[in-house]
């Protein structure tokens, strides 16, 4: 690795990153975002008045939102998470790029670290993958997967299966 390598690659990036920008902006997802979150409030209700009134020959056209809602989910998830870990890359406190775990994160007793996973996976409106955790709390792959597994046993978080990924949730 050299300084005219990451040059490079931050400029690929940066490059790569305005082109993606530029293009959601001009297809007008910002404003489309309100009239989708409406669209979804109203066939939610309206899902739930048909189940109550016993309208079931409408659950195949529900089920047919719901299969494109989940193919356009699948779609952009991805896309989502990989921003998800970008978009801290300027803190102070990044995860080490060299693929050494940050010692102090594991001088510290595993209840802080129970802590700051509680406090990551809160701070985001979506289940969060061990990746996008472990790019915040900065320990070891190893050593997270174990405390993500005694979180889950525990009931602390929640385990959601999407397509091949794991991702987790605050426990219920």
């Amino acid at each position: 690795m050299s300084r005219v390598n990451v040059e490079q690659t931050l400029a690929s990036v940066i490059k790569a990153l305005q082109h993606f920008a530029d293009s959601l902006d001009r297809s007008g997802i910002l404003e489309g975002q309100i009239a989708y979150r409406d669209m979804a409030r109203i066939i939610i209700t309206q899902r739930l008045w048909a189940r109550n009134e016993g309208l079931d020959d409408l659950t195949p056209r529900y089920r047919q939102v719901a299969t494109l809602a989940n193919k356009i989910h699948g779609l952009m998830a991805p896309y989502v998470e990989v921003m998800e870990m970008l978009r801290f890359l300027d803190a102070d406190d990044v995860g080490v790029s060299n693929g050494e775990e940050n010692p102090a994160a594991d001088e510290h007793h595993e209840t802080t670290l129970e802590e700051n996973i509680i406090a990551v996976v809160r701070s985001r409106p979506q289940p969060m993958s061990a990746t996008a955790i472990r790019a915040v709390v900065r320990v070891s792959t190893r050593k997270l997967s174990d405390v993500l597994s005694a979180m889950v046993a525990t009931g602390v978080l929640n385990a959601v299966e999407s397509k091949s990924r794991r991702r987790y949730a605050l426990g219920v």
